[in-house]
């Protein structure tokens, strides 16, 4: 009896444990996106997207993909941070879809 208990225990342990505030992170919007033309060429570690510069952040993957990207082109940039922040960094960079 002591044993069903016990398991009984560490299930509502474990189910307490996974259903936590951290476990949703991972699948939250993020806090800043915007969909703009990149009016300059892109510069190591900035966009300019709607005559606004974007510093990105380090080791992203909008790092990554910076060089796929010219002045001209429609852009969805997600941003780490809200859009109007200039502490904000660009965490990705796509192509925006039909265009």
């Amino acid at each position: 009896m002591k044993l069903l208990k016990l398991k009984v225990w560490l299930s509502a342990f474990a189910l307490i444990v996974c259903l936590g505030p951290n476990v949703g992170w991972s699948t939250r919007l993020a806090d800043g996106a915007v969909t703009g033309q990149v009016t300059a060429t892109p510069l190591a570690g900035e966009i300019e997207v709607d005559h606004r510069v974007y510093y990105i952040a380090p080791h992203s993957p909008a790092e990554k993909a910076l060089h796929e990207f010219s002045a001209g082109l429609t852009v969805d940039v997600i941003l780490d941070g809200p859009a109007d922040s200039s502490a904000s960094r660009v965490v990705s960079i796509t192509r925006h879809p039909g265009t």
